[in-house]
């Protein structure tokens, strides 16, 4: 069978819209919005979040981790704050007349149910839980099979293997994401158009967008994010006429800076421009603020960019309320421009339109976001990325070499640099790249050459060096060649030459134990003896620790760091020195995970502690242990309010350690083999340990305080007392003037348990009853917000602690005489905690395998279940971890796990005896990370 045949009949199982023999298969590819995920991309010098229905850059409400789109990455200068398509057609309706639907990835519900009307990720595109986007760098984010390569013969799926833009297994020189997300859910017009004639669920314009966000490290397309989206007709309706929108908000210059934003464009080129008036935003230090931009790389019907509509931001009407109609007409429908805009805080409209998709057909939409120093710069860059996708997304389309430098010459004055690029074809045009880093970074040194072969460098404009390279770049409008130095070579003239060492390892990001092997180059240029030393750095602050000084003539070294301390963050530092002067290079940070023991007998533990965090003896170094010795972990609080440790041998009735501060999560000093793991806890309610003394009493709800003003929440546990009389009286407290709490006698009383001692209170009857006498009794009543309240006073402090209220239900009653509530709070260490322990070495306690990892959680199995079910996380680093069941309500029904973690793998088993058949979701929570999944039970 020829090759186009095998292709096309990919294409049509893959849209699952036309057998072999014309008849329609309905797509199975549906959105589903609780299979919406996030995730960063930063392959290159651009860094911001994406969605897997194809929406880019921050939501909005406000969310911390959210990222902008942010160059460089790291920096915090931000120039986008979101990035949107939108897909408009015009349709014919069942009764024949013309509808325009336009589908968005955002901001849209039905009003009347408030289901989503957006387009939602097809969830068959992430790996198997369900719980990551898939991305060509992390095989477990893949998903099980491929729906889209269920037509390969030889290997239907493609299962374990990557789906590449360029085919199987094919990877790109950076990151690359793929998704599918569909407009099936947007039913506004379902009374008058379906898509797809054979299935009635399917409601929009019967779209799937297959789509990859791409970013590639080579230094020609480092300042750029690649979206490349097939647009699918899945339906049985022709989109006689359609058009795509790129919603863009921007953000130049940063958060609070964006009301100076200007937008102008280059209709030719397809380029809109997102410049700041002033050059100057709120974080942007000295740095002058640069260009942001979106180019159309390709169009259908290489219509390029036909309408820019600009609004001032928030102007424009509720996308749920607007008429498709009116969006049409505004974005998409007409070929008009804005002219430059005023400085202002805008939303920019970006449009490509009219053309048609075919039922059974696709177009493609491939555009990227650039970022550059000036307009001139941007529309460089744009150049290249056309020249790079027009070619194929190749660097290569083009044969070029390198025949001068070669690898290790050393060259001076004028060097004539020579290439080979088709043999000279007159077509090319060159560019040349010198790089004095190894290729980490490039200078332009000349542009639109002519492909002669040679062209002579001035080697006396740069400075001397030893890590020199050059990059050859060959192109013409529909492809381009690019050659780099294999190898560097040396810049050596008459001046004196600077000592230069680059580090060759490259352990950012990896997880080692045992030992880290690292190579290093390092001299000058004009061969001036050089010596090294290497040291590191376990913390992000602190001094570095040397491991080896004045050697020369190595360039490796094999790291022993089987003693050194389990850390997420460790630097390594190489400085080379000559006579004259030094230099040195660091890493970026890898994780230490070496194996660790146990104790032997986790029975000889004593603990005394009143803080609720982890604290666990790990077995370094077996050989060391002094078996059967006692040991006393002592915690202390400083005058300047800081938590340390001393442990004493209780045996030898020695100190081993003084004044540790490891207790974040971090392995301490090393003292008689063993170094104390500690993660300090938090300051939060304990909702399993809080109770009543008596049984059918509203349950309590404790909160740190945050009406009007911010508390300070205390680290003590509380004894609320009840009387049918009045026993005390709350104090006096305005935290504003339209809320006041007034000084009244109430009948109950508060014990501070830690400092056994009464605690201050205000209180407030938020719903005064009708007799005076009743009033300062805590009680709460049957509507919304009617629960009393009670302010426990911080000891210390003037401010508020903790909020306690009463949660209404209809089986329970108000606290009367005798009955007592016993509030525990969960609390970090602090003065007078003790912990004993006694050494021997146990099993292998905690391997690198178990450390590493993601925080993820998996589908429970079985699904459905009757009545019991195991749900299986995992924990990247120590922390607290909680765990809850809800009803569809959103009402918490079970809560799982409550409490501190190591890092690792865990499983709870769930059994719901006590509910009734239904949909239930459980939500795993660790810091700002949530995940949230789906379950069944059926009886």
């Amino acid at each position: 069978m020829r090759t186009d045949k095998i292709v096309f009949i990919i294409i049509l199982l893959f849209i699952s819209n036309t057998d072999l023999f014309g008849q329609h298969i309905p797509s199975d590819e549906f959105g589903d919005p609780a299979a919406r995920r996030r995730t960063t991309i930063a392959a290159n010098k651009l860094r911001l979040m994406l969605f897997n229905n194809g929406y880019l850059g921050r939501t909005g409400g406000g969310i911390p981790d959210e990222v902008p789109f942010e160059w460089p990455k790291y920096s915090l200068h931000h120039y986008i704050a979101l990035s949107s398509l939108w897909i408009g057609g015009e349709v014919k309706t069942k009764q024949g007349s013309p509808l325009r639907i336009v589908s968005m990835q955002m901001y849209r519900n039905d009003p009347a149910t408030g289901k989503s009307w957006n387009m939602e990720p097809v969830p068959s595109y992430m790996d198997p839980s369900g719980s990551m986007i898939a991305r060509s760098s992390d095989p477990k984010t893949w998903p099980s099979h491929w729906s889209d390569k269920m037509g390969d013969a030889s290997d239907p799926g493609w299962s374990g293997a990557w789906n590449g833009l360029t085919g199987k297994n094919k990877f790109i020189d950076g990151e690359e994401l793929y998704y599918h997300y569909s407009d099936d859910r947007y039913d506004r017009y379902k009374e008058l158009f379906l898509p797809d004639s054979t299935d009635p669920v399917r409601s929009g314009l019967g779209i799937v967008v297959s789509e990859r966000v791409m970013e590639f490290s080579d230094h020609l397309l480092e300042d750029a994010v690649i979206i490349h989206s097939d647009i699918y007709n899945v339906g049985t309706s022709n989109i006689e006429k359609a058009a795509v929108t790129n919603w863009i908000a921007d953000l130049v210059g940063g958060e609070g800076d964006s009301g100076d934003d200007v937008v102008s464009f280059d209709s030719a080129r397809g380029i809109v421009f997102f410049t700041d008036k002033d050059g100057k935003g709120n974080v942007y230090f000295h740095d002058s603020v640069g260009v942001a931009a979106v180019a159309f790389l390709q169009t259908p019907g290489n219509l390029g960019l036909t309408n820019l509509q600009v609004k001032p931001a928030g102007t424009f009407p509720n996308f749920g309320a607007a008429s498709d109609s009116a969006i049409w007409d505004m974005f998409m429908g007409t070929r008009s421009f804005v002219t430059e805009s005023l400085a202002s805080d805008n939303d920019a409209f970006a449009s490509c339109g009219v053309f048609s998709i075919p039922a059974g057909s696709y177009k493609r939409f491939i555009r990227a976001h650039v970022f550059g120093k000036t307009k001139q710069e941007v529309i460089k860059k744009t150049d290249r990325l056309k020249q790079f996708i027009n070619g194929g997304y190749s660097l290569h389309s083009y044969p070029v070499g390198i025949v001068s430098p070669l690898p290790n010459q050393q060259v001076s004055g004028t060097h004539l640099i020579r290439w080979d690029a088709g043999a000279n074809y007159p077509l090319y045009r060159i560019d040349i790249y010198y790089s004095r880093d190894e290729g980490e970074s490039w200078e332009l040194l000349a542009e639109n050459e002519p492909n002669d072969g040679s062209y002579s460098w001035n080697t006396n404009n740069v400075p001397d060096g030893i890590f020199y390279k050059i990059k050859i770049v060959a192109y013409t409008d529909v492809g381009l060649g690019v050659a780099e130095s294999q190898n560097t070579f040396v810049v050596n003239n008459a001046v004196a030459a600077r000592t230069e060492v680059r580090l060759h390892t490259s352990v950012t990001g990896k997880s080692y134990s045992g030992s880290i092997f690292t190579e290093w180059k390092a001299g000058d240029a004009d061969g001036d003896e050089v010596v090294v030393d290497l040291s590191y750095k376990p913390k992000p602050t602190g001094n570095w620790i040397p491991v080896i000084n004045g050697i020369s003539g190595i360039s490796s070294y094999n790291l022993d760091i089987k003693d050194l301390p389990n850390v997420d963050s460790l630097w390594l530092r190489i400085t080379a020195r000559s006579v004259s002067d030094s230099a040195w290079d660091s890493t970026g940070s890898c994780a230490i995970r070496n194996p660790r023991y146990s104790l032997k007998d986790t029975g000889s533990i004593i603990r005394k502690t009143k803080g609720n965090g982890v604290i666990q003896p790990r077995v370094v170094n077996p050989a060391s242990v002094l078996t059967g010795h006692t040991y006393k972990v002592l915690f202390h609080e400083s005058p300047e309010h800081y938590v340390y440790y001393d442990v004493y041998d209780e045996t030898t009735a020695k100190e081993v350690v003084s004044g540790a501060r490891e207790i974040d999560g971090e392995e301490g000093p090393l003292f008689d083999g063993i170094r104390l793991f500690i993660q300090n806890g938090p300051t939060a309610w304990n909702k399993d340990r809080t109770r009543w003394n008596n049984e059918g009493i509203h349950s309590p709800s404790v909160v740190p305080w945050n009406i009007i003003t911010k508390g300070i929440p205390e680290p003590a546990d509380f004894v609320i007392a009840f009387s049918d009389s009045k026993i005390d009286t709350s104090i006096y407290y305005l935290p504003a003037s339209f809320y006041k709490m007034v000084s009244i006698p109430v009948n109950f009383t508060i014990k501070n348990v830690n400092r056994n001692q009464k605690s201050k209170f205000a209180f407030r009857d938020v719903m005064p009853p009708a007799n005076p006498a009743d009033s300062g009794m805590f009680t709460v009543g049957s509507g919304i917000d009617q629960s009393d309240l009670i302010a426990i006073m911080h000891t210390d402090s003037s401010k508020p602690s903790w909020r306690v209220n009463l949660v209404y239900d209809a089986a329970k009653r108000n606290p009367t005489s005798g009955d007592t509530l016993f509030i525990a709070i969960d609390q970090p260490f602090s003065e007078g905690d003790e912990y004993m322990f006694e050494a021997g070495v146990g099993v292998l306690s905690v391997s690198p395998s178990q450390v590493a990892g993601d925080f993820s959680l998996s589908q429970n199995y079985p699904n459905p279940f009757n009545p019991v079910t195991t749900i299986k996380y995992q924990i990247p680093s120590a922390g607290y971890v909680t765990l809850k069941v809800y009803d569809v309500l959103g009402r918490e029904v079970a809560t799982l796990i409550h409490g501190q973690h190591l890092a690792g793998n865990y499983s709870t088993v769930f059994n719901a005896s006590r509910l009734a058949s239904g949909i239930y979701f459980y939500k795993l929570t660790m810091g700002n990370n949530t995940m949230v999944k789906r379950m069944s039970l059926v009886k």
